[in-house]
């Protein structure tokens, strides 16, 4: 069994409970992923017996890795058990708006949101049906 708590703004929202799975690959929408972090997590999670990339998110839509990326959420044809997030605020938008659609869990990890995005990202976390950790 798994426990996660999810935060939004440093508080504690939601404990979630899973039971994991034998052979339970978790599959990963990297969005931000040709930026420095992402080529450092698309590495990490190469290496990871337990977590699968399935996808990228990048404005310019270049494949640096085995995976198919995309330009935008609109193109995107993967779904995947988590987002996890390395991008820039101008970028979040889309990425909370795809969530919202989708209730897919997120790991925010992009700094510099507005007050309006931290809000929308505090009501996503609430979600039950979609965890969100920033």
């Amino acid at each position: 069994m798994e426990l996660s708590f999810i935060f939004a703004k440093d508080k504690v929202v939601s404990i979630e409970y899973r039971e994991k799975k034998e052979n339970d690959m978790v599959e990963v929408i990297l969005h931000g992923c040709n930026g420095r972090m992402g080529q450092m997590l698309s590495g990490l999670i190469a290496e990871d017996e337990e977590m699968k990339v399935v996808a990228g998110i990048e404005p310019s839509g270049e494949a640096k890795n085995d995976y198919p990326v995309y330009k935008s959420f609109d193109e995107l044809k993967e779904t995947a058990d988590v987002i996890i997030d390395f991008s820039t605020a101008s970028a979040i938008d889309s990425l909370l708006s795809y969530c919202e659609k989708t209730h897919t869990p997120l790991v925010l990890c992009s700094t510099g949101l507005s007050e309006a995005q931290l809000d929308r990202v505090e009501n996503l976390a609430k979600g039950v049906s979609c965890p969100c950790i920033s």
